[in-house]
């Protein structure tokens, strides 16, 4: 699993673009429907995870927000940027691909329910 993530984070770089136009031209809950969209494209054709559509329409969401907003000074005329949004959204994706990492990779470390953490991270198993 670790080996294929190197070209996970190479394709998620790019498949920022069709919500990045999406929240630049039109409205944060139009980012969220290409970014969950997008999810499902790059959950199902690359990480086969189903977490990946909400990684993605979180990260549209944010970008919207950012991309969409019209407080007036430096900080926010900066954050309007597409390419000072992108970045900061694929960094939330980046968050929560290494979360689904650690969610897969407990069990197999070793660390077989101990403790809340644990618990949480651990995928429900058919047999419990």
């Amino acid at each position: 699993m670790l080996s294929a993530q190197p070209a996970l984070i190479a394709v998620s770089l790019f498949s920022a673009v069709p919500y990045l136009l999406a929240g630049a031209a039109l409205n944060p809950g139009a980012a969220l429907i290409v970014g969950l969209a997008t999810g499902l494209g790059f959950g199902l054709g690359q990480s086969h995870s189903l977490f990946a559509i909400a990684e993605f329409g979180l990260a549209a969401w944010l970008a919207g927000i950012m991309l969409g907003q019209n407080y007036s000074g430096r900080l926010f005329g900066t954050l309007r940027l597409p390419v000072v949004a992108g970045p900061i959204a694929q960094t939330l994706v980046g968050l929560l691909v290494g979360i689904e990492v650690l969610r897969r990779l407990l069990p197999t470390a070793g660390c077989a329910g101990h403790g809340p953490v644990c618990r949480w991270l651990q995928p429900a198993a058919p047999d419990c």
